[in-house]
């Protein structure tokens, strides 16, 4: 007889509360996703020349100069919660 898996939900407080307390390791590639944290593949080169370039397309002349035009963090949503575990 098997027992059903049970799955938690994790709120994005319970997460950053994780992440100080040290639960994910020294470069842990980590995001909450609608409530499950989700290890992320690493960042190849083909996904580094397209931030690269969205990144040198938004400091054009004619884009607005009010928004950061950084790849290194990606949004932070109610749904997602990117961490790299980099203490």
């Amino acid at each position: 007889m098997s027992m059903p898996l049970v799955r938690r939900s994790f709120t994005v407080e319970e997460y950053h509360r994780m992440a100080r307390a040290g639960v994910f390791a020294e470069g842990d590639r980590v995001e909450l996703l609608d409530g499950a944290i989700v290890q992320m593949t690493p960042i190849g080169p083909e996904h580094s020349g397209c931030v690269g370039a969205l990144t040198s397309n938004a400091h054009s002349p004619g884009v607005s100069r009010n928004r950061p035009a950084g790849g290194r963090h990606p949004g932070v949503t109610a749904n997602r919660q990117p961490l790299t575990a980099n203490r």
